[in-house]
């Protein structure tokens, strides 16, 4: 009987924990349970066993999310025909978490109308594309294969190089002290070219293999880089290279039109 009571105690526990709000946005409120759904899709820790840090980036993503999905939801995009089929054609693929899936179809055709609507613009047009593509000259470049480890401050980046320049592994300083998803893959980001990276870190990169002896600040937060290896790229040809001209320019887009909803919207953390 004794451990029936505990058991019954225990998932009531869970249940609560679930049900609880953590973030209110524009009156949305998300949950635990919303919070656990979102981060499965990407193998990632539950709020309950997340890291401090790990924890408040999700939240800032789902809060940014949630404000794509009202915009979506204001340009009726859920009565879309589009919408309704993918849901029903997708359906069978999340049980219990449509509306998980409901709010994924809702970013991703709200993408797909502001991408449509920006590329109509004369910024994104072949020639603007070409005048940006000749301003950066014949000149080959270099790819690296970085790992980093991101903090939200300067001392604990401190911190965290003092520990790998005391012979700490990386990847173990990476997992315990970094807040992006890359920590649980010990740091890597990969191969990838410097119009890829912020120019601080770029910047930095361009210094060339090893560790970077000073924390280096980001709008993300504060970094500390290793480039493990590097090799040289010659510049591609327009027609090569203009679809990732016109991505870069429509991601600089949608970050500033998510910024704007973000600066006029409530959001509230719930303690």
């Amino acid at each position: 009987m004794g451990r029936l009571l505990c058991l019954i105690f225990l998932m009531t526990c869970a249940s609560t924990l679930w049900a609880k709000d953590i973030v209110n946005v524009n009156g949305k409120k998300i949950t635990v349970e919303y919070y656990d759904n979102f981060v499965a899709m990407f193998k990632a820790a539950p709020y309950d066993k997340a890291k401090p840090q790990e924890r408040k980036l999700v939240l800032k993503n789902l809060v940014r999310r949630q404000l794509l999905i009202e915009q979506a939801l204001k340009q009726k995009i859920d009565q879309s025909n589009d919408f309704k089929e993918q849901f029903s054609k997708n359906q069978s693929r999340f049980p219990g978490k449509e509306a998980l899936l409901k709010d994924s179809l809702l970013v991703n055709l709200l993408f797909k109308a502001l991408f449509k609507q920006m590329t109509q613009q004369p910024r994104f047009s072949d020639a603007s594309l070409k005048s940006s593509y000749d301003k950066e000259g014949n000149a080959s470049t270099k790819d690296y294969y970085i790992r980093h480890i991101m903090t939200k401050d300067e001392a604990t980046a401190k911190k965290a190089l003092q520990k790998l320049q005391k012979g700490d592994k990386f990847e173990k300083v990476a997992n315990n002290m970094s807040v992006d998803f890359s920590a649980r893959q010990g740091g890597i980001i990969g191969w990838t070219g410097p119009e890829s990276l912020p120019k601080a870190l770029a910047d930095a990169a361009a210094k060339g293999k090893g560790l970077y002896k000073t924390p280096v600040k980001s709008a993300f937060g504060w970094h500390i880089i290793e480039i493990t290896d590097t090799h040289k790229v010659d510049k591609p040809s327009f027609e090569q290279a203009k679809n990732r001209y016109r991505q870069k320019k429509l991601d600089k887009y949608l970050e500033k039109y998510i910024d704007e909803l973000e600066s006029n919207a409530k959001i509230t953390y719930v303690k």
